[in-house]
């Protein structure tokens, strides 16, 4: 849900701007007529001169003065989500006037021209930060039943009857760090730097299996000297 106002019209560099891109790109992977961006502005921005990727000009915007929502927004947001008793089950169809994006020609075209020089580079962080993500969260290793298959069972522990299954763990929590801007140029790279950052996770959402820290959360720890287990502990995690 893409909010626009003066205060992004002004900003011309940004970490939001990055994610609208991403956003845009990713409609291109979901099917014709699916809810995924709503678009809302929240003062008298028009559309004509807005500063938006272009397939958010393709659609209706919806407007909320000063922010102020009302029950047949909640109730929209709620039936495009499926949550509506009403419409739950069936597929939503959204059209241009509902303010969802879908794939355009124009947004096709800017994908081949949108492949960062930096691809092979952005893929390497990713499964770098994958490989990690899977050394802070995977499961600690039992060891107190270490062994025990390879003693022979005694009459009494075969009869006796089977310990309840251990119950099944949630998701599996993954934060991704700031990245270190170690090129020569570091004021003139800081920005692809970030990118990469926000792209590693941003494609950590496609995950199910992944609960990720939000982005903000994360940007806090740049330049930390805090140790994985002290944010492990912030975080309120379990560091394995």
């Amino acid at each position: 849900m893409p909010v626009i106002s003066v205060a992004t019209q002004a900003r011309k560099e940004g970490f939001f701007r990055l994610e609208w891109h991403l956003a845009e790109q990713r409609s291109l992977l979901i099917a014709k007529g699916e809810a995924f961006i709503l678009l809302v502005t929240i003062d008298a921005t028009s559309e004509r001169g807005a500063i938006v990727p272009e397939a958010f000009l393709a659609v209706q915007w919806t407007r909320l003065p000063g922010g102020e929502t009302n029950a047949a927004f909640a109730q929209r947001v709620r039936s495009l989500l499926g949550l509506d008793p009403a419409v739950a089950g069936a597929s939503q169809p959204v059209g241009r006037d509902e303010g969802v994006a879908s794939p355009t020609s124009r947004a096709a075209s800017q994908v081949d021209r949108a492949l960062p020089a930096v691809a092979w580079a952005v893929g390497a962080v990713l499964g770098l930060a994958v490989v990690l993500g899977f050394v802070w969260w995977r499961p600690a290793t039992p060891v107190a039943n270490a062994g025990a298959a390879s003693r022979p069972l005694t009459a009494e522990k075969a009869l006796a009857p089977a310990a309840p299954a251990e119950p099944r763990r949630g998701l599996k929590s993954v934060v991704v760090l700031p990245f270190e801007n170690l090129s020569a140029d570091k004021e003139a790279n800081a920005v692809l730097v970030d990118g990469m950052h926000v792209d590693v996770i941003s494609n950590l959402l496609l995950m199910r299996e992944v609960r990720r820290v939000p982005l903000d959360t994360a940007m806090t720890y740049r330049g930390t000297k805090k140790t994985h287990k002290e944010i492990a502990e912030e975080l309120g995690w379990r560091l394995c």
